[in-house]
């Protein structure tokens, strides 16, 4: 008799049932994390415990109850996701099966759902950037390759929105682009979806998605069968970047899993092991040997309220975090980021000297904003320091809102740049618009402008920039 044939005669008795929770006497052999069969209906389960004889494990169908008395036998199969080329624009469960009205992609490997994070020596330092095309971000607030980037903020800010604009920016770069939406009501789902096709971004993206009316065990499973299929793709030497939406109704399915099994409870309501199993899940991202993950967990939030535990524990566990405010969308800005309030603590060692010093300059013009705003209706009594403080700081926050426009790194620093010319003194709002707009097309056409983007990135000093973009075309 084969391996195979001695795991399938091993069976397990229905001894108790708490809604999706199984608690079994026997399996003797059987190992965390693997399926197993009902006998009678064909329902399957994932082993989530094991104490002495008893076996503890949740079922993936709801629609197919189990009662005591009831006969599970062993697949030999380990909660695992298939994972190919062919699933690059399709949308499936975490555990492979298609949502889109297609037939199942081909997928001849499986990726294990639960799996050790990379040990230290399988890392590389962060030296790349993730190019977003947003100037807030690549130019103030750095994305790393391999970083974990938190998203969070209020609702209807604008966080899915520029996630989505995120991924359409990858198209031409070769990153792999996974979006995972945990527990999301379906026509949210198909908004992202719809959203990512109309950007022309799914044919680069795979869509790991599980609805609100999923059963509790597989939502929990969604953001691991995202990292099971980015880890594949890295393997391979990708780059893949991961979205995780959201993070907080992770935790409450956890909490409810955990509350169902009737272990202890720590602050509000979670588990003691929050903590661990979030941590445990983002430290599968990171810049490896070959390829790279970036992650990007959101968490929606009431701003007044974002101390709360799930929040903190994930700021404390991730590299940073771009916090959105919906007062701001309202206001008209795009992306509706706190810059002030926002952190990356790896994306600075990505840029090049000028990007860190140009970067601290229009920072600290940002800083003054709000005072600066209040002396505008002033302006022509101000010292002429105040004057040019004033037109900075209009120049940048224009630059700064950006909807459906893709700048590359080279035409950002340009465009910071010429606030520190005579241009940031003299020009007003409308001329910042209309650059931003034109700027990208002019440096495709004009071999001159041509150039100097080339050579934007290797200088030195803020004053050599600005040097060579006073000689230049740009007006």
């Amino acid at each position: 008799m084969n391996k195979q044939s001695q795991k399938s005669k091993e069976v397990g008795l229905v001894m108790s049932v708490r809604d999706y929770m199984v608690t079994l006497n026997g399996l003797p052999e059987i190992s965390i994390n693997e399926i197993i069969k009902n006998k009678s209906t064909g329902a399957h389960a994932w082993i989530s415990k094991l104490d002495g004889e008893v076996v503890e494990a949740f079922l993936f169908d709801q629609n197919t109850p189990a009662y005591p008395g009831d006969v599970f036998f062993r697949t030999g199969e380990p909660l695992s996701v298939p994972a190919s080329e062919g699933l690059l624009g399709r949308i499936i469960s975490p555990l492979g099966l298609p949502l889109d009205g297609k037939s199942a992609a081909h997928s001849p490997t499986s990726m294990l759902l639960e799996k050790s994070p990379p040990k230290i020596d399988q890392r590389r330092l962060i030296t790349d950037q993730l190019v977003t095309g947003f100037a807030a971000v690549d130019s103030l607030l750095p994305l790393g390759k391999g970083q974990r980037e938190l998203v969070l903020g209020d609702p209807r800010s604008g966080k899915s929105v520029f996630l989505a604009e995120i991924f359409a920016n990858q198209k031409d770069t070769g990153v792999i682009c996974i979006w995972a939406a945990i527990g999301q009501p379906i026509v949210q789902i198909k908004g992202v979806v719809e959203n990512l096709k109309k950007l022309g971004a799914l044919k680069n993206t795979i869509v790991v998605a599980t609805s609100s009316s999923e059963p509790v065990p597989v939502i929990f499973l969604t953001p691991h069968a995202a990292l099971s299929i980015a880890e594949y793709f890295q393997e391979q030497g990708r780059d893949v970047l991961v979205v995780l939406d959201d993070m907080g109704t992770h935790a409450k399915t956890y909490r409810a899993i955990s509350l169902l099994a009737r272990r202890k409870p720590g602050r509000e309501a979670y588990p003691g092991d929050t903590f661990w199993q979030h941590a445990r899940l983002l430290e599968r991202a990171g810049n490896f040997t070959k390829g790279s993950i970036t992650v990007l967990p959101v968490i929606e939030v009431d701003l007044s309220e974002f101390t709360t535990f799930i929040p903190t524990n994930l700021m404390a566990t991730t590299d940073g975090h771009l916090l959105f405010r919906a007062d701001l969308s309202n206001q008209g800005q795009r992306p509706a980021i706190d810059i002030a309030r926002s952190v990356t603590r790896v994306g600075r060692q990505t840029q090049t000297h000028l990007q860190n010093l140009l970067s601290d300059r229009v920072k600290s013009i940002l800083a003054r904003s709000k005072e600066l705003a209040t002396l505008s209706h002033l302006a022509s009594t101000l010292p002429q320091e105040t004057q040019t403080a004033i037109a900075q700081s209009q120049a940048i926050e224009e630059i700064l809102r950006q909807e459906g426009t893709c700048l590359s790194e080279e035409v950002q620093t340009i465009l910071f740049g010429l606030v520190f010319t005579n241009l940031g003194k003299t020009k007003d709002v409308k001329f910042w618009a209309t650059l931003k707009k034109t700027l990208p097309e002019k440096v495709r056409k004009d071999k001159a402008l041509q150039k100097l983007a080339g050579d934007v990135l290797k200088f030195e000093t803020l004053e050599d920039l600005t040097k060579a973009l006073e000689k230049s075309k740009i007006k």
